[in-house]
């Protein structure tokens, strides 16, 4: 059971004041026009034509506030219980697999017998971290406040992750979040938050930061990276004899805008240049000069490297230790993404036979 803090009886309170008053101007808006349809002029009665004004105007204004009023009051809420609060438990809804966001066929050769039992039956996460407490009550005050709708959850959502807030062994909040961006409050309202996109959403960041889940999410991360260059090169094909473009200019021909199959105009944003587990740098992604669009489909396409630009060449430039345990994203010719360990990439294909 929730418990009521001081601050959720004030915001009861003042959500309570704004629908009371409102309901008190709704009551007037009614006197008006009855009062108007009884003096038997209609259009004609400055009452009636004022309840209707005010009715058509000023009620949705007014119902509009009162809906802003309580969202406000619940992300106050939200942020004020995870500043104080001294854990939070969340629960990956109904997998940490799901809730990373991948399809299995697309990101299979990326875990190992290991990860996959990991993925399957990862526990509650408790944190007790303020440092990472206080981050997440930082990023919860950037919401974009939307109005929810009914259609969006759960259809079309494989993870959810499930938020418990807790003070002294009592629950002070709770909410999932939905979409990777959006606060799941209840059946009639949630908070869309502004600062993350469907390619780097707050489920990604939660993931990314925690001990627990950080080594796969940034692997998978670094992957969905590697597969957005994959769309890009193909891209570019169409429009350019089939040809993969020169290595010794790859990022910036795919970096600019280029046409795309149905005639669309395709940027690669500089984030998906970088990956994350890497560190610093403009892009940590190689491609093979020895690959072209006519090549078997386990030719290596793509790999990583240490950070540079418009890097090119073979196994040599590969870089094993961004993640944890050692080993490195590579994308196929045929778009599949494989993630190889030290051991296994004398196994990999660079050149067509």
């Amino acid at each position: 059971m929730i418990e009521f803090t001081k601050e959720s009886y004030l915001i009861c309170i003042i959500a309570g004041l704004i629908i009371y008053i409102g309901l008190l101007m709704l009551i007037v808006i009614i006197a008006l026009i009855l009062r108007g349809l009884k003096a038997g002029k209609f259009l004609k009665s400055r009452r009636f034509l004022f309840g209707a004004v005010f009715g058509i105007i000023i009620f949705p204004c007014l119902t509009i506030l009162i809906w802003q009023t309580y969202l406000r009051c619940s992300l106050y809420s939200i942020v004020n219980n995870l500043k104080k609060c001294d854990r939070i438990e969340i629960t990956l809804q109904p997998s940490l697999f799901f809730c990373l966001g991948i399809s299995r066929s697309d990101y299979n050769d990326l875990f190992s017998f290991v990860d996959d039992k990991f993925l399957k039956t990862l526990p509650v996460l408790i944190v007790k971290d303020k440092n990472f407490m206080e981050s997440f009550a930082n990023k919860i005050k950037m919401a974009k406040y939307t109005a929810f709708d009914p259609g969006s959850w759960p259809c079309g959502c494989p993870g959810v992750p499930y938020i418990e807030i807790y003070k002294n062994e009592r629950i002070i909040g709770e909410f999932e979040i939905i979409h990777g961006h959006t606060l799941y409050l209840g059946e009639f309202a949630s908070l869309q938050l502004g600062e993350f996109d469907s390619s780097d959403s707050f489920t990604d960041w939660i993931l990314q930061t925690l001990p627990e889940t950080r080594p796969i999410a940034m692997r998978v991360s670094c992957a969905k990276n590697l597969k957005w260059l994959s769309e890009c090169l193909h891209s570019y094909t169409a429009y350019h004899d089939g040809k993969y473009p020169d290595p010794n200019l790859w990022c910036d021909l795919i970096r600019e805008p280029g046409q795309n199959a149905d005639g669309s105009f395709t940027k690669v944003p500089s984030e998906n240049f970088y990956c994350a587990a890497a560190g610093k740098g403009n892009c940590h992604y190689a491609i093979n000069p020895f690959c072209s669009p006519d090549s078997p489909n386990d030719v290596v396409l793509l790999f990583e490297t240490n950070a540079g630009w418009n890097q090119h060449g073979g196994s040599k430039l590969m870089a094993f230790d961004h993640h944890e345990p050692n080993g490195c994203n590579v994308l196929l010719n045929d778009g599949k993404i494989k993630f190889i360990t030290p051991d296994k990439a004398a196994d990999l294909k660079w050149k067509s036979k």
